[in-house]
């Protein structure tokens, strides 16, 4: 089976029992037909417990071919989990085109682990883990979510659709220093509306813990994302913010730090820091 048949199969398995699709070393390109997936998802994981997991991060690639506009909410996704208990580990997944959502989760208690995220070719946007919630949780309740050992090439993590949940993450890396207004997909819209970590200030009942263990990596260039009041208001306590030692960081307003996070600018080869 393909990847996909894999999941449509768990999909209409009706029993309560886990399901483990094991995911073999591969290039695994997921289709859309309107005509004949129904729905029009790419890839919609609706059972609950269901674990993708692939043998190696590096040799499991998740990706489509398969190009459609950000219309419709079906066209937006990659992956869409619509089921609890749902985890995916051990790949490297490349965001479709038009990049929108690389992941979306409507699930509660989601895992994502061991996972790398790319943009395609010819973008510069890698995508956003996005958390959102069924139209029927009236409490927007994500539960207990998992996030580690995650590398985002150019991607991002906001919490939109979510204002309740605790948010356990270990080993994050968001290298944010290269999405530029001049090609990507929200060129239309402000980039300084999408922060590398978003929607989280001003949610007391969201928690997202582990910060320790979290670096966003940015840079200063004409085209690039600024550092400014939302990347810090949105970061986790504990974070690391890396300044890539590349232009000039002139802020428009005054930077109100009001919990511990760590500013870490970058030593050039003539060992002078980031200004």
């Amino acid at each position: 089976k393909t990847l996909k048949e894999a999941v449509l199969a768990a999909n209409a398995n009706n029993e309560t029992n886990p399901i483990v699709i094991f995911v073999k070393n591969g290039d695994y390109n997921i289709t859309r037909d309107e005509k004949t997936d129904g729905d029009g998802n790419y890839l919609a994981i609706t059972r609950n417990k269901v674990t993708i997991e692939g043998q190696s991060k590096e040799n499991v690639k998740i990706y489509s071919t398969t190009q459609s506009a950000n219309g419709n909410w079906v066209d937006q996704n990659l992956i869409t989990i619509h089921g609890n208990n749902v985890k995916i580990q051990n790949a490297t997944i490349t965001c479709k085109t038009e990049v929108n959502k690389v992941i979306e989760v409507l699930g509660d208690n989601v895992t994502l682990n061991n996972l790398v995220f790319n943009a395609p070719e010819g973008e510069n946007f890698a995508g956003s883990i996005y958390f959102n919630s069924p139209n029927n949780d009236s409490e927007q309740n994500i539960g207990i979510v998992t996030l580690k050992n995650l590398l985002l090439n150019n991607g991002r993590i906001t919490f939109t659709g979510a204002k309740k949940g605790t948010v356990n993450m270990e080993d994050i890396r968001i290298y944010y220093n290269e999405v530029s207004i001049a090609t990507n997909v929200i060129a239309n819209y402000k980039l300084q509306d999408y922060p590398p970590f978003g929607a989280v200030a001003n949610k007391p009942d969201l928690t997202l813990s582990g910060g320790e263990s979290v670096d966003v990596y940015l840079k200063s260039s004409e085209n690039s994302y600024k550092l400014d009041v939302a990347t810090v208001a949105n970061m986790p306590v504990g974070a690391t913010l890396n300044l890539v030692n590349e232009g000039e960081y002139a802020l428009t307003s005054q930077l109100v730090i009001d919990k511990p996070l760590f500013l870490k600018g970058e030593l050039d080869k003539n060992g002078n820091p980031a200004t």
